[in-house]
């Protein structure tokens, strides 16, 4: 833009300077200045000659009136004298005149659209020029614009859209077969007959505009509203760009606007580059999935993916208007990189013979899960003993057998596994989703594999949309799964609109760390089971000694849940490594393995000695030989059946000579085989391969190594200095093919580079190698090998940071290590991997304290402690000590470093936990200094944070009325939109606290009616706010407000959407509440002693998280409901231990109900009268001293009923009529209706 024009950001509306390169409200980036021409938004201001009624214009062309204004010119209805003809003129803006090449181009390109003749096209006649102004002569055709015609009928008719469609892509068919596109097709430029035929009109204008017009290189003519996305790049165009902008006249004729609205023609122009159409179904219910799909097929940004050619399109609108569209399963689009001729290069397949009893076993087990008795199997082994081998040949004749079998797997990693959450899962729901280039590309998966696992797309997408999610965004990328999702379907399926929807708002939220894992977990299962009803699963899961513990934890929950599945999971495991440990604990692998076996029975199959000698015996015979008996048993005793040792002790043989062929091309033994120099340990074939190798390839492999089991073509080739297809050939055609030491493992795309990845054929050559640096060379290699990965990932760095952070620590970059250590922890938090998120933080910690004590440092280890308590109440409760810790560290650093913007949250963090611990007095203090924070900066939205927290510790200690006035100052200023990141912060949204806490407030205060609005607008906007946690929160304080009115039914309700909820989420401190309602209700209904233990179970699983609050309130109901049934010595016992509790934490709100419970439960054992009134006597002074008028009211009654037993019946009639008489609402609660029953039995006594 010039002048004081700026950019309108779309998406929150503020007005940027035309400079701008993100929006200073919400950092939405902007294009740069390259990307959208500015032609956009500049106007050259020339006159245009005006011509009369009734004038002579070039002594021919007689003027009948002025048809209209364009951005080429005036347009006129006249009169051609010569062959007394009416035809239209247009005379071009002096502008365009005056550019001489301009002018010769458009004359030239006139001449081939002067040769459309078509019924649907307006004819154009000449281009001449008089008195220096350039003009067009062309057919006129009487009749109505598109766009007027829009404006008049409002929506049209699929039916009536589809025919004028149809003409114009008979008209624009015959223009593209001349060579001509339009490039400025919009509603304007067609005009409706009056035949109601369309016709195209100014075609080959705006093309010749286009080289050079009356802006500056790069400029567009045209509306902004119907450019293709090409267009707006100033980028090269063609026939699909017409597609693009008929899409875009269709879209307008059915949904009566068109699909990118804004207030400048730059809005207008980013939204067709960087927007997706809402779909028309939206606006107009009426059109059809069929028209609506090929519309937004047209509106496709890539032109690859829009109908190539407009016969393509006609075709289609045909179908739809006879009702012969597709309507069945969409036919999937094969991704290009599968079209392409010929297979990749296939690794060389391990060494496989033998085996047959273990394959037998392992088809054995897949027939079980494929009649629906899904299980876990593992394999053992040690290192190369053939696990690898057997299960990629067992996998290959699965597929074979079993034509509707999917085979996915995944794999931990020796260098970053045990740190990288779910590694191996999130593999293989990335190909159960289609992610499979990087497999078919190296040669992993065939053609056929990769294709079945594309078109499983459909089946995975609809199973993530009804039962998982929230793996999206954790597992598995949400923006390339859309991409896959839009490149297989054309049109727009129900469940690709989902996809599309869902992952947009995912990316607008932060992960929500109320996230459980268990719920991670739970989804994960069902996604599973349903994607196994279409398709029997086999999943294979590599190297699970390196398993991290959540991955670990989450194969356990797998395999308790497939047993009715028709699923099989195969995990693959070394059992020495696992035997060892981890860090002086348990390995995680081992108690999984334990426990399905308690559940399966035998589960694994050992790669032992037991078929050894037959192993080797199938090997040296995988080929023609004649090997003696002697040479036979000499092999065997040298590699003791080791088949890594096997199959390398025999290739080198072979390669030395040892080994020849005789004239009937069979091995047999060589003159020179000598048995004593031959290795006689796995570690020495290994040395002996890796010493044939030249020095050059050696250094390969050594850097290689460095980086791990798997590497970086790229990475190596900086390392060593070399280019890098140099590098590829080195390691695809010497080190794969000759020397069987690495293979290719794939082509990883990142935003601007691809990376070519390979892998060690086993992991002991990579070992091996490694070992042989010294401490100051792999030093020095691991930094290098981080800085070139960081360089390389850019941007998308943070995809491998337990990698980087590995490389950094190891180099001893301390700083580096840190940071990438905190990145990965961040990434294990949303994937609710808590205990890794736990470990990365806190060897955070430890590795700060080796740097200076700095402002720098503090500030660095004051986010890890405040990143800390998320993780730490998912794994060890609300209250846990270490929460504690963390937090008040927090506020340790922040009183050190100054007031930073984390002092407010760790002290509204810090608010919650002494809440949650009962620590009230605490929690106030600490509440009081986030007020004065806010009051500081005079900011009423901290504030309202503030008051929202603390109004909950003001209310526990019976400070009703200003915890109110803090819940209606936060209910005044709620803004969900705003206030929607602390939700994320804090657990819960700020205005469902405040409404949930005011129903309370307002029931103990005497307005209950007030307080019932309160209560039903706080359920409400939790199910509006589609955020579990918050919705858990208000249905339990649901159940004690409904409760408080003695609504046992409503109670009942919440409860039983509560306890679902709550267990499918792991909100296990929720559950509990929904359990101790649930075993009140069966105390009522006669299940005394079941209800009782059940709520006190219940308690102790809520004290178990760490959290006592409230506990005054839930002892007391459980005191309550021993008085009901009668058992009053339980009941006295439950109140003396609630006292207890209340005094210790000074937890009073609950204190007059404790005081007239006990003088209930004194009564009913027969305790002396004056012992009864005492209690119901401090009832009514404590609840009169907290203006707590709706616990005045029950102790009030208590108190009547004794004195009218004694005879005191007016004192008893005097004192319930003065606390009913102060209640303005309510009266068709449970106790207004008791009191008023009260009333009028004594007055009717009276």
């Amino acid at each position: 833009m010039e002048g004081t024009m700026g950019i309108t950001c779309q998406r929150c509306h503020t007005e940027n300077t035309s400079d701008s390169q993100f929006c200073k409200k919400c950092a939405t980036p902007f294009p740069s200045s390259g990307d959208i021409s500015d032609s956009l938004t500049k106007t050259l201001e020339k006159p245009t000659e005006e011509l009369t009624r009734g004038t002579t214009f070039a002594g021919r062309y007689e003027i009948i009136e002025e048809l209209g204004k364009g951005g080429m010119g005036q347009v006129y209805r006249v009169l051609d004298k010569k062959v007394d003809e009416e035809m239209a003129l247009k005379l071009l803006k002096p502008e365009i005149a005056t550019d001489m090449k301009t002018i010769q181009r458009f004359r030239n390109e006139l001449k081939y659209a002067r040769k459309i003749a078509h019924k649907n096209v307006c004819r154009m006649y000449d281009f001449n020029e008089e008195q220096e102004t350039p003009y067009i002569t062309m057919e006129y055709v009487a009749g109505e614009d598109l766009k007027s015609f829009i404006k008049r009928s409002g929506k049209l008719t699929e039916e009536k859209a589809i025919v004028i469609a149809k003409d114009v892509c008979q008209g624009l068919a015959e223009a593209h077969r001349l060579g001509v596109v339009h490039r400025d097709l919009k509603p304007q430029n067609i005009m409706i007959d009056k035949d109601g035929n369309a016709r195209i009109m100014d075609f080959g204008i705006a093309r010749s505009l286009e080289a050079k017009g009356i802006t500056e290189k790069g400029a567009i003519i045209g509306t902004p509203d119907y450019m293709s996305p090409e267009q707006v790049e100033g980028k090269e165009t063609d026939g699909r760009s017409d597609i693009y902008s008929l899409g875009v006249i269709l879209y307008e004729m059915v949904a009566g606007r068109v699909p990118f609205e804004g207030d400048t023609s730059l809005s207008v122009a980013l939204k067709h580059k960087t927007e997706k159409p809402a779909d028309p179904r939206k606006l107009n219910a009426r059109v059809s999935e069929g028209l609506s799909g090929l519309i937004l097929k047209c509106l496709e940004k890539a032109g690859d993916r829009r109908y190539q050619k407009v016969e393509e399109l006609l075709s289609a609108l045909e179908k739809i208007e006879k009702g012969t569209v597709e309507t069945g399963p969409i036919k999937p689009q094969i991704p290009g990189f599968l079209t392409v001729e010929g297979e990749p290069a296939e690794p060389e397949k391990p060494v496989f013979v033998g085996r047959e009893n273990e394959l037998e076993k392992l088809e054995g087990f897949l027939k079980k899960a494929l009649a629906g008795n899904g299980q876990v199997v593992f394999v053992k082994g040690e290192a190369g003993s053939g696990k690898t081998a057997l299960i990629q040949e067992y996998a290959r004749r699965a597929q074979k057998t079993h034509s509707d079998l999917i085979v996915v797997s995944g794999k931990c990693n020796a260098h970053t596994g045990i740190g990288d959450p779910y590694l191996p899962f999130i593999e293989i729901l990335s190909l159960l989703t289609g992610d499979v280039e990087v497999k078919w590309s190296a040669g992993i998966i065939s053609r056929g594999h990769a294709i079945s696992l594309w078109n499983l797309i459909p089946d995975s997408v609809e199973a993530l949309l009804n039962n998982g999610q929230d793996l999206i965004k954790t597992f598995i990328p949400g923006e390339a799964l859309v991409s896959r999702s839009e490149s297989f379907a054309s049109g727009l399926p129900d469940w690709l609109s989902g996809i599309q929807k869902l992952v947009e708002q995912k990316a607008a939220l932060p992960v929500d760390p109320m996230l459980q894992q268990s719920n991670l977990f739970e989804q994960y299962a069902k996604v599973l089971e349903a994607l196994a009803q279409k398709h029997p699963l086999l999943l294979i899961l590599d190297d699970l000694q390196w398993t991290d513990a959540g991955s670990a934890s989450l194969l356990f929950h797998l395999g308790r849940r497939i047993k009715g599945s028709r699923i099989l999971i195969l995990g693959v495991y070394r059992p020495a490594e696992v035997a060892l440990g981890r860090e002086e604990k348990r390995h995680p692998l081992e108690s999984v393995v334990n426990e399905l076996k308690r559940d399966f029975g035998e589960l694994e199959i050992v790669l032992g000695e037991a078929d050894d000698r037959q192993f080797v015996e199938a090997f040296l015979d995988s080929e023609p030989n004649k090997l003696s008996k002697e040479f036979r048993e000499t092999f065997f005793r040298q590699t003791k059946g080791h088949p890594l040792f096997t199959v390398e002790l025999l290739r080198g043989m072979e390669e030395q000579g040892l080994l020849v062929k005789d004239k009937e091309n069979r091995w047999v033994e060589g003159p020179q085989l000598n048995w004593n120099a031959l290795p006689v340990r796995v570690d020495a074939v290994i040395e002996e391969r890796i010493s044939r190798l030249t020095g050059k390839l050696r250094e390969v492999l050594t850097l290689a190594s460095v980086e791990g089991e798997e590497f970086t073509a790229e990475v190596v080739a900086r390392l060593q200095e070399t280019e890098v297809r140099e590098l590829i050939r080195l390691l695809s055609h010497e080190l794969d093919k000759r020397h069987h030491l690495v293979s290719a493992k794939g082509i990883k795309r990142l935003e601007k580079q691809r990376l070519s990845l390979y892998l060690f054929q086993h992991i002991l050559f990579q070992r091996y190698l490694y070992n042989g640096l010294d401490e100051v060379e792999r030093s020095h290699l691991h930094e290098e090998v981080g800085n070139i990965l960081e360089t390389l990932y850019g941007d998308q760095a943070d995809e491998i940071s337990v990698q980087l952070a590995n490389h950094f620590q190891e180099a001893g970059v301390t700083e580096k290590a840190i940071e990438y250590l905190q990145k990965a922890g961040t990434k294990a938090v949303q994937l609710s991997a808590n205990e890794e998120a736990i470990a990365h933080f806190n060897k955070c910690i430890e590795l700060l304290k080796s740097l200076p004590d700095t402002p720098e440092r503090q500030q660095q280890e004051l986010m890890l402690q405040i990143s800390l308590p998320a993780p730490l109440i998912a794994t060890r409760g609300y209250g846990a000590p270490e929460v504690g810790r963390a937090l008040n560290r927090s506020r340790e650093l922040c009183q050190k470093i100054g007031e930073t913007p984390q002092l407010f949250t760790a002290l509204i963090l810090l608010v919650l936990f002494y809440a949650l611990k009962a620590e009230y007095r605490t929690a106030i203090e600490l509440g009081e200094q986030t007020n004065r924070i806010a009051d500081k900066k005079d900011d009423s939205f901290l504030r309202s944070v503030s008051y929202s927290v603390l109004g909950w510790p003001l209310a526990n200690v019976g400070e009703f009325e200003k915890s109110l006035e803090y819940m209606n100052y936060v209910i005044k200023r709620y803004d969900p939109e705003k206030f929607f990141p602390w939700t994320f912060i804090m657990g819960q949204d700020v205005g469902q606290i405040a409404y949930s806490w005011k129903s309370w407030l307002l029931w103990f205060l005497g307005y209950p009616d007030q307080a019932l609005k309160s209560s039903l607008e706080a359920i409400s906007l939790a199910r509006k706010l589609g955020h579990p946690h918050t919705l858990a929160f208000g249905l339990t304080i649901g159940c004690e407000f409904y409760w408080f009115l003695r609504d046992y039914k409503t109670v009942r309700k919440y409860t039983e959407e509560l306890i679902p909820l709550s267990s499918d989420r792991g909100f296990i401190f929720w559950w509990a509440h929904g359990i101790f309602y649930q075993g009140e209700r069966k105390t009522q209904e006669g299940q005394v002693d079941e209800g009782i233990k059940q709520m006190n179970q219940a308690l102790e699983t809520m004290l178990a998280t760490g959290t006592e609050t409230c506990m005054t309130r839930l002892r007391a109901r459980l005191a309550e409901a021993c008085l009901k049934v009668e058992r009053p010595e339980e009941g006295l016992s439950a109140i003396d231990k609630t006292f207890e509790v209340m005094c210790r934490h000074d937890e009073r709100y609950f204190e007059a109900e404790l005081h007239r419970l006990k003088g209930e439960l004194l009564l009913m054992q027969g305790k002396t009268e004056s012992e009864v009134e005492a209690c119901y006597q401090k009832a009514v002074e404590v609840s009169r001293s907290q203006k707590a008028k709706s616990l005045e009211l029950r102790a009030a009654m208590s108190l009547s009923r004794l004195w009218q037993k004694q005879g005191k019946k007016d004192e008893a009639l005097k004192l319930l009529q003065e606390i009913y008489g102060w209640f303005t609402e309510g009266f068709n609660t449970g106790d207004l209706k008791e009191a008023k029953a009260l009333l009028d039995d004594r007055s009717g006594g009276n």
